[in-house]
């Protein structure tokens, strides 16, 4: 009851951005404090690139999608664009985090443990299955994956249902519940 709730409050009112729209927001959302003409990254927070460097590849940002686009969301419907999952990322971090979700990284996991992931993303690492964002950075990731399995139910068109579990094996599961609880809270 609790959730259909908060999705009915989370879902009036709101407005879907075009691609033009969603790039002039990602730009203002993510600016760096000290020097406006940047944006802050997501994996690596105290770094920022020149917000002109939008998809400029290789060295460049582009747009992070918390819940990826492979677990559930729609092909052209508002949860794609949705500005409470999309943060700034270098391309090529990006690209290495791919769809894993998110959890704490296995150490024990031999063939697929990965600390840092890239010095461009030092305090990120991963396993075969997950990724665990930096410190700094986990309870955004946990608020996003949050708000986008509570907003999106597959009631609008173009939509998945999305949902969070301690098992996220299945498309529309994204993370590990305990633990982006405890990224939340922390």
């Amino acid at each position: 009851a609790l959730k259909a709730k908060l999705h009915d409050i989370i879902s009036a009112g709101a407005i879907e951005l075009d691609s033009n729209g969603e790039d002039t927001a990602m730009k203002a959302i993510h600016t760096d404090t000290n020097n406006t003409n940047n944006v802050l990254l997501l994996y690596n927070p105290t770094s920022s690139v020149p917000k002109s460097a939008y998809n400029d590849s290789p060295n460049g940002w582009n747009k992070e999608h918390c819940w990826p686009e492979s677990r559930g969301l729609g092909n052209e419907g508002p949860d794609q664009v949705d500005v409470h999952n999309l943060y700034a990322e270098h391309i090529g971090v990006n690209a290495l985090r791919g769809n894993l979700y998110f959890d704490e990284s296995n150490t024990n996991d031999a063939v697929l443990y990965l600390s840092p992931v890239t010095n461009i993303a030092p305090e990120t690492s991963r396993d075969s299955n997950s990724w665990e964002p930096p410190p700094a950075s986990k309870g955004n990731v946990a608020r996003a994956v949050f708000y986008m399995a509570t907003r999106y139910d597959g009631s609008e068109p173009d939509t998945s249902a999305l949902s969070f579990s301690d098992n996220p094996t299945h498309t529309n599961s994204m993370g590990i519940l305990t633990n982006l609880l405890l990224w939340h809270a922390q």
